[in-house]
């Protein structure tokens, strides 16, 4: 009898992943750039490259160059070590802020919202009246930062969608992209 039962809720377990497979899911996203979102995608993107992490680590060795330097050698030459890091450590971040702002500021892309729908054929990107599509095919990557699903197009381009935006959808966007995208294609 136990036997009889486990095998039908199996049954009826197959049974409804069959129509949730057959069913047209999709997530809907829309999205109003703004400088702290396009500055979390730079910032990601500069700084989990080569330059960006190489950057880092010779920002911190100027600053201990400088602080190993200071009263032991004239402090014109500590004082170099000094502005290298603040160059690397301080200076770059601060740029990528501005960069990012004048970018969503001066870009008609970024005037009005755009509406991003993922399903099984791909992304569909709407913005007013234009409409194009992104099969999965021609997506590179999927990954994530501390605010955002980053869906890369391009080896710099990319598809910033904010968390925040995505909301109660998150579940289904990972699904979407696990299932259409190959796994080491995808960090989420």
């Amino acid at each position: 009898m136990q036997h009889a039962e486990g095998l039908h809720r199996w049954q009826n377990s197959i049974r409804k992943f069959q129509i949730q497979q057959e069913e047209n899911v999709e997530a809907k996203v829309e999205v109003k750039m703004t400088p702290k979102i396009m500055y979390d995608f730079m910032m990601y993107h500069t700084y989990r490259s080569f330059s960006g992490i190489f950057g880092i680590i010779l920002g911190i060795a100027a600053f201990v160059m400088f602080g190993m330097t200071l009263g032991k050698t004239e402090l014109s030459y500590s004082m170099i070590y000094c502005l290298f890091g603040v160059w690397f450590i301080v200076y770059l971040p601060v740029s990528l802020y501005t960069k990012s702002k004048r970018q969503v500021e001066k870009s008609e892309v970024f005037k009005n919202p755009v509406t991003y729908i993922l399903n099984d054929e791909g992304i569909e990107i709407v913005q007013g009246e234009e409409k194009a599509q992104c099969g999965w095919n021609n997506i590179l990557k999927v990954c994530r930062s501390k605010k955002n699903v980053l869906i890369y197009s391009g080896k710099r381009n990319a598809f910033v969608l904010p968390k925040e935006a995505i909301g109660e959808q998150y579940d289904t966007l990972v699904t979407l992209v696990q299932k259409n995208m190959p796994k080491k294609k995808v960090k989420l």
